[in-house]
């Protein structure tokens, strides 16, 4: 079920996809910095 999309035409595999290319380089770099700290 789709839900939390306030108009139509809104694709849901599109908006994930894009979020997740948006948030992979972020929890790359902490992931990084994570392990240079330990």
């Amino acid at each position: 079920m789709e839900c939390g999309f306030h108009k139509r035409g809104i694709e849901p595999d599109w908006v994930a996809r894009v979020s997740l290319d948006y948030l992979k380089p972020l929890v790359d770099a902490a992931n990084a910095k994570a392990k240079t700290t330990k």
